[in-house]
């Protein structure tokens, strides 16, 4: 997904798609994975992770191979819907199967861990990519991308499935079962400033390349800056409870959206990138784990696939509201990423309000 996420774009714009059309095949991955993230929830903490880890892998395969032979802009939307069942299937299950073998007191450390391993691969894909398509052209990168899913499958098929939690009987509402009241606010939270995001996954390349910024250095200096906070922010969570890392790191990332709104050249869009992952990873782990914390261990599948399920929903929605601010305003991208930063604000009041009335809970 890492190498083929930054290239896409360029790639329908190249096919002579619209602003508005990229938006929306963009969009399309998160908002295939929201269409199946309820149930893949529900049916892990009754099946266990591992089948659904190896079966989103192998859709990452399939679909990723199945870029090379995209030559219109509905099968490029078709097999972005596809993909993105595959990415539900993968994230809620490794997210899930971390949050199993961590103990109580190193849950914050060790999901921040978890995180700061694929933004290594995140932080070198987007070069990587960019120099494969400008050598070998797009299908070698959508190729390459399906070899290392390969490997993850690999990998996936040798891990020993934990053992769950034994289900406890319990009266639920009638949507109690795909939906965790405990723990919305998480992911409502993270919701909203997963906008931002969306227009950032969708937009950002066609904004660096118009600033005269190389899109994979951009994408390589934020996720080499979210790495750098995991290790700070994940035992600090730990320490010192979820909200006392997210509310600062929250406006840390949105501090990074007004720099890219603000920025004149490349070296100012690469200070948004630094300033943007450091907050963003950071928060996003905090938010995560939180999920986690409030829930019942033997919902923690539900949890993390309504967290993911806001995420991916958030991300697919800022891509095509991104697509429609620029059609109608002239391509104007500083003012777009602007729009969606004052969602994402949105997002941090919410949270600080819901905390200071006692909606949160520490871990320690």
């Amino acid at each position: 997904m890492f190498l083929i996420e930054p290239v896409f774009p360029v790639y329908l714009k190249n096919m002579g798609t619209s602003p508005f059309m990229i938006g929306v095949v963009m969009a399309a991955f998160p908002l295939g994975a929201t269409l199946v993230r309820p149930l893949v929830g529900a049916y892990i903490d009754r099946l266990g992770s591992k089948m659904f880890l190896v079966g989103g892998l192998s859709i990452f395969i399939t679909a990723a191979t199945g870029y090379v032979w995209t030559a219109s802009v509905l099968v490029a939307l078709l097999l972005r819907t596809y993909h993105g069942f595959g990415w539900s299937g993968c994230t809620t299950s490794i997210g899930t199967l971390v949050a199993d073998i961590s103990p109580d007191h190193l849950r914050g450390t060790l999901i921040s861990y978890s995180g700061a391993v694929s933004t290594v691969a995140y932080s070198i894909a987007p070069a990587f990519a960019f120099w494969i398509v400008a050598g070998y052209g797009f299908p070698t990168v959508f190729l390459s991308g399906a070899a290392a899913a390969a490997v993850g499958l690999l990998a996936a098929l040798s891990i020993p499935e934990p053992v769950k939690a034994k289900a406890v009987a319990r009266r639920l509402r009638w949507f109690e079962t795909f939906i965790l009241p405990a723990s919305l606010l998480p992911a409502v939270s993270m919701g909203l400033l997963g906008i931002s995001r969306g227009s950032i996954i969708a937009f950002l390349s066609l904004y660096a390349l118009e600033k005269g910024g190389d899109p994979g250095i951009w994408f390589g200096v934020f996720a080499v800056a979210v790495v750098a906070g995991r290790p700070i922010f994940g035992p600090l969570s730990d320490r010192k409870g979820r909200p006392f890392v997210i509310i600062p790191t929250y406006l840390l990332a949105l501090v990074g959206m007004v720099v890219l709104v603000l920025a004149r050249t490349p070296m100012m869009l690469l200070v948004s990138a630094a300033i943007m992952g450091f907050g963003y990873g950071s928060t996003h782990a905090a938010l995560m784990t939180m999920t986690i914390d409030l829930a019942p261990r033997d919902r923690w599948g539900l949890s993390m696939a309504q967290y993911h399920l806001f995420y991916d929903l958030a991300i697919g929605m800022g891509g095509v509201l991104a697509g429609v601010m620029l059609h109608f305003n002239g391509n104007n991208y500083p003012a777009m990423f602007l729009a969606t930063a004052v969602v994402g604000l949105g997002g941090f009041v919410l949270f600080v309000m819901k905390y200071r009335t006692g909606g949160h809970a520490t871990p320690m």
